[in-house]
């Protein structure tokens, strides 16, 4: 998520993620779009239902095509503190040419009138490989950290009502455009308890929807890819790329 979000796709996503599956670890969320590329937030991957951390390595497989708006890769957590809802999540996105995929870190506190944002590097290259992390601190329940490359780049800070109530998520995302994507994620891994130990994500739930969707699922990790036309001619390295990659 990037300074486009709204708190309301926030909300909307985190409440389709935690909705039960009424057939398999499936779920399609919408508005399922069968024609052209929409204008607001779309998603493909897992999420880990309450965690108190999640992690996993990212990679681009090709440069994203972005004709308008933005796409990333994340993991974090989410939840309500109080009535507010609050998150920290670590990834790599891409909206602007000019720096390319950037790795980044985002944050909601309670009582912030706004979430906070902050980028640590811009122009990673096409597979280049990340370890992204979000997690609650073992001595001190209720406080998060995101780290990138086992960096420390947000946190820790305290969210009131936190523990134990926190949804992990590691997805791709979408935002207003005709933009395409593909991206990797390895050794998706989630704390249940912050002094434990990290484990496989062996139980989740999938969500995508019709131009969103997961290409291959691996015991420990997915890719998750857009299945829109680019726009611009620019654009056509990329789709080549993608036919190649069936």
């Amino acid at each position: 998520m990037l300074r486009g979000l709204a708190v309301a796709a926030a909300l909307a996503v985190s409440l389709l993620i935690a909705a039960p599956s009424r057939g398999g670890d499936r779920v399609r969320f919408g508005p399922v779009r069968a024609e052209g590329c929409g204008d607001g937030y779309s998603y493909a991957g897992v999420s880990g239902g309450k965690v108190a951390g999640i992690e996993a390595t990212v990679s681009a497989l090709a440069s994203p095509v972005v004709a308008s708006g933005h796409v990333a890769a994340w993991v974090g957590v989410d939840g309500f503190s109080g009535d507010e809802r609050v998150w920290i999540q670590a990834g790599l996105n891409e909206s602007d040419p000019a720096k390319g995929s950037v790795l980044y870190w985002e944050l909601q506190a309670p009582g912030a009138k706004g979430y906070k944002y902050g980028e640590v590097a811009a122009h990673v290259p096409p597979g280049a490989k990340h370890h992204l992390s979000v997690r609650e601190l073992p001595d001190a329940p209720g406080s998060w950290e995101a780290l990138i490359d086992k960096e420390r780049v947000a946190g820790p800070v305290r969210l009131p009502g936190s523990h134990g109530a926190m949804n992990g998520t590691a997805t791709a995302e979408n935002w207003d455009g005709c933009n395409v994507y593909r991206y990797r994620f390895e050794a998706v891994r989630v704390l249940h308890a912050a002094r434990g130990a990290w484990t496989r994500l062996t139980v989740a739930q999938v969500f995508h929807d019709a131009l969103d969707v997961l290409l291959e699922r691996t015991p420990d990790g997915f890719v998750a890819a857009s299945a829109r036309k680019p726009v611009k001619p620019a654009a056509r390295s990329m789709t080549a790329a993608l036919d190649g990659a069936k």
